[in-house]
C-alpha cells in the first residue's frame, strides 16, 4: 500500500511476530517492515485500534529476536480489504525507542543478505 505520509522505508519481508496483550495472542507473518512499525497481516481477529501491545519478531537468517512494544495504529478489516484490494491485517507503530536502533539494525542486515541473495541467484 503506497501512501506518502510514511517517514520510513518499507522493506517487504514476511517475518513471524508474536502479539499478545492482557486479553489477545496471536502470531503471524509481516507484509512489511521499517524501522518506524510494520504492518502485519492477520485474519479476522485484531487487537483493538490503539491498544498497546507486546511484540517478538522473529528475524530470519540466524539473526534473533527482538522484544518490543507497539501500538496499533490501523485495522484494515475484511470490507476495506476487498474494496480498495488490499491485504487484512493490522499497521503497528514501534513504541521502544532504544529498540528502534537494533530493529534499524537488523532490517538493514536482513536487506544485505537478501540483496547478496539475489546477487547470488543472478551470478549462479
Amino acid at each position: 500500500m503506497k501512501n506518502e505520509r510514511r517517514k520510513d522505508t518499507r522493506f517487504d519481508y514476511a517475518i513471524r511476530i508474536g502479539v499478545t496483550n492482557s486479553d489477545f495472542m496471536m502470531e503471524e507473518y509481516t507484509k512489511n517492515i521499517s524501522k518506524g512499525g510494520i504492518f502485519l497481516k492477520a485474519k479476522p481477529q485484531y487487537p483493538v485500534l490503539n491498544s498497546k501491545i507486546k511484540l517478538t519478531i522473529h528475524f530470519p537468517e540466524g539473526l534473533g529476536e527482538v522484544k518490543t512494544i507497539g501500538r496499533v495504529v490501523y485495522i484494515i478489516k475484511e470490507e476495506e480489504a476487498a474494496r480498495r484490494k488490499l491485504d487484512l491485517g493490522i499497521g503497528i507503530q514501534f513504541l521502544v525507542a532504544d529498540d528502534v536502533k537494533k530493529l534499524e539494525n537488523l532490517i538493514f542486515e536482513l536487506s544485505s543478505i537478501k540483496a547478496r541473495q539475489k546477487t547470488e541467484r543472478f551470478e549462479g
